[in-house]
């Protein structure tokens, strides 16, 4: 086989065979390419060393596309050949159906982001932290990257898009560790809480940073101090700046002292 155009990438019966694939042919089938995962470079510049290295091997992780033509499969390999102008065989498979890329085994593991960014979901990886982190908070722990995907689709969209935003602005304008807590924080107050219409008061003057005086400028610092929590683990470090949110919302709500002072270690009810 030594063209592209001799494959018909559209039917769909599932088949496969042993392919060289140039360079030419790569560009070909990268234009395939309109739904993948996003691209890592260092995953890329990982395969064009092994090809001008000439160590580059054929691998049972098939370049695979769809029964509609679309690439779910390989696009870091191919960019590779591309760059590198170094041709190489590979196992492609063709006529599979749309889910595969759900249940694709790769030479580089599929993140729960690179699944979301797949179904067309925006801030895909941020938005994969903040649902994992949801699910820690209701006792789903180590889900993998599928599990996370399929969970994300239960949650309300609207509540999360807007989870999603102030953990980005967050982010962004206040420079807050660990991301997904505030948006983890601000979905479970927003789901639970009996005062949803006063959620965007307290939540929206966190993400800009205005009207500290309400919220205490101490607070600012002790969500996003990397070092506070240094003794623990990242995932709960994570979860005890969601407490802490929290406790500061219950709190904002009660017009009690804003900032408790010490660290929340378990899930405070939210007001």
């Amino acid at each position: 086989m030594n063209d592209v155009n001799d494959v018909n990438f559209t039917q769909t019966e599932p088949s496969a065979q042993i392919m060289f694939i140039s360079p030419d042919m790569a560009t070909e089938m990268l234009y395939c390419n309109s739904r993948n995962r996003p691209v890592s470079p260092a995953e890329v510049r990982k395969h064009v060393k092994r090809l001008k290295q000439g160590t580059f091997r054929i691998s049972s992780s098939a370049v695979s596309f769809d029964s509609n033509g679309k690439l779910i499969n390989g696009q870091h390999r191919l960019m590779a050949i591309v760059e590198a102008n170094v041709g190489a065989y590979f196992i492609v498979a063709y006529g599979l159906p749309p889910e595969t890329f759900a249940v694709e085994d790769s030479g580089k593991g599929r993140t729960a982001g690179d699944h979301l960014s797949v179904e067309g979901k925006n801030n895909a990886v941020l938005r994969a932290s903040i649902v994992k982190e949801i699910m820690r908070l209701r006792g789903i722990t180590k889900p993998d990257a599928q599990e996370v995907a399929a969970y994300e689709a239960t949650l309300k969209p609207d509540l999360l898009l807007a989870a999603i935003h102030f953990a980005d602005r967050a982010k962004k304008k206040l420079s807050i560790q660990f991301p997904q807590a505030s948006g983890a924080a601000y979905y479970m107050v927003v789901t639970k809480t009996e005062y949803p219409e006063k959620v965007d008061d307290f939540f929206i003057p966190l993400a800009d940073g205005t009207n500290l005086e309400a919220l205490r400028a101490d607070f600012i610092g002790w969500v996003r101090n990397p070092k506070l929590l240094a003794h623990l683990d990242s995932y709960t470090r994570t979860d005890y700046r969601v407490y802490k949110i929290i406790e500061t919302w219950n709190a904002w709500l009660q017009r009690r002292k804003l900032f408790p002072k010490g660290t929340t270690d378990k899930m405070p009810e939210i007001l």
